[in-house]
């Protein structure tokens, strides 16, 4: 399709939808045609909403880190004064399932979203005018369209609809024929169990006049109905032939056709049948596969849908390089696919392949570091804490032998300086005696030379060991 008539088509579509997008499928028909009526639709929709609302969303700055403190982070916290984020998140999941669409009212105050509020889709719908949608409407209790809300004010998460790109697809409707096929099994055995459901067959007998019929009739009805007298052996007299009408339990097969249509279900919706109690087949290995599997092809891109409608919506709330994201790092199966990363780039590294290009190739999401686009073959890469550890002992060992030497040299320096006063000291002492002086007084004259010598080297000592430090 060219350019031009890409235009036209989409002019084309502007113009034919000047009204609101109200969807056929209904919530409330969805809910007691699909969610009550066959248990694996509800079983499915439980397992998918539950997992998405137990990942919380936050705001990350342009290196990945949490920002905690930031409005938006609080917002997706607590959403509204009235329910839970795990409520909240849980009613987007079940009616994207079960409708396609998903709605919320901002409260914005301040120029920041402080509110989110969830809207049913059944009383919602976008308005297209422009190119796109101009504002969306809302539904009175009549049917009638009521009051608009600017497109600002609403927040829609959609599944694609190739036919009608402003409104969503549900999941459900995808699987509405098997669940359809699956509610009217169990009617019918309903029926079967309560009535026998159709006539198992039918006695004909030649020659019959009305006033025998009532009498052949209720001989039969006593023959073969009431529990005392099920499944024995009926004998009418006379010319008579029975002709088998219905089918058997086994001909009919409504076990294993029930089953197929359980699959196809949850098939459809994405959910491994171990993870809903379907014990067939199943063990503790394929089990833990089956999780991985349920997060990584259902779960992950509801999340990664809701993530970015949220981002879309909230954007003009956060700053350059800030983002909207969702942490499953504490998912069991997330992590054991994260273990198995883990071996697999062991692997690769006793290979000799860099850690970059390993982080690259295993999506591991690490930085760069120093020697990270390097290959060490295989040998253990010197690590961070380690290589710090290493510097300090280094730095260690350098200081103190620097040290031994600072303090050799002023061992030398003092012993200098005390052999010198000591040497002046002996010979006046000498002299004192020599010429019957009391030496005593001598040695006290001399106290203070001491002293003051003494704390003049332990001063330069102190400078010299801070300098060096």
């Amino acid at each position: 399709m060219n350019k031009r008539n890409a235009r036209d088509a989409q002019a084309k579509f502007v113009l034919n939808k000047t009204q609101p997008e109200w969807t056929s499928w209904k919530v409330s028909k969805a809910v007691s045609d699909g969610y009550t009526a066959s248990g694996w639709v509800f079983r499915a929709c439980n397992a998918i909403s539950n997992a998405v609302s137990s990942v919380p969303f936050f705001v990350q700055d342009k290196d990945g880190n949490p920002i905690e403190n930031h409005p938006v982070t609080q917002l997706l916290k607590n959403p509204n004064p009235e329910i839970s984020r795990q409520e909240l998140f849980s009613l987007f999941t079940q009616w994207l399932l079960l409708s396609g669409n998903a709605y919320a009212k901002k409260v914005v105050t301040g120029g920041r979203t402080t509110e989110l509020w969830g809207l049913s889709p059944d009383k919602i719908a976008p308005v297209v005018g422009g190119a796109w949608v101009d504002h969306y409407a809302l539904k009175k209790k009549d049917g009638s369209t009521g009051a608009q809300l600017d497109k600002k004010e609403v927040m829609h998460i959609k599944l694609a609809n190739p036919s009608n790109p402003v409104i969503g697809i549900g999941v459900l409707q995808a699987a509405a024929k098997p669940v359809d096929t699956d509610v009217e099994q169990q009617n019918f055995n309903k029926s079967a169990m309560e009535n026998r459901g159709i006539l198992d067959g039918v006695f004909v007998i030649k020659d019959m006049t009305m006033s025998q019929w009532d009498t052949y009739r209720e001989k039969i009805k006593e023959m073969f109905t009431g529990t005392k007298n099920a499944r024995t052996p009926g004998v009418i007299g006379g010319e008579t032939n029975y002709i088998k009408t219905g089918m058997t339990p086994a001909e009919m097969d409504f076990i294993e056709s029930r089953k197929f249509n359980r699959d196809e279900i949850l098939n459809i919706f994405g959910v491994p049948p171990q993870l809903i109690g379907v014990t067939e087949a199943s063990t503790f290995n394929n089990l833990k596969v089956s999780r991985r599997i349920f997060w990584e092809e259902t779960v992950i891109p509801l999340l990664t849908k809701i993530r970015d409608s949220l981002g879309q919506s909230l954007q003009t709330e956060l700053e350059q390089g800030e983002s909207i994201v969702f942490d499953i790092s504490n998912i069991p199966a997330m992590q054991e696919s994260t273990q198995e990363k883990m071996r697999a780039a062991n692997g690769l590294w006793n290979m000799g392949v860099p850690f970059d290009a390993i982080n690259k190739r295993l999506e591991l999401g690490f930085d760069a570091f120093p020697s990270s686009d390097k290959s060490w073959g295989g040998k253990p890469m010197p690590q961070p804490q380690a290589a710090r550890k290493e510097r300090m002992e280094q730095r260690k060992k350098s200081s103190q032998s620097d040290f031994e030497a600072i303090r050799e040299a002023h061992t030398l320096e003092t012993a200098k300086t005390l052999k010198t006063l000591f040497d002046e000291q002996r010979k006046q002492v000498v002299a004192a005696i020599e010429n019957n002086d009391d030496p005593h007084a001598t040695i006290q004259n001399h106290r203070q030379e001491w002293v003051d010598a003494l704390k003049k080297m332990q001063i330069e000592a102190a400078v010299a060991v801070a300098e060096h430090e």
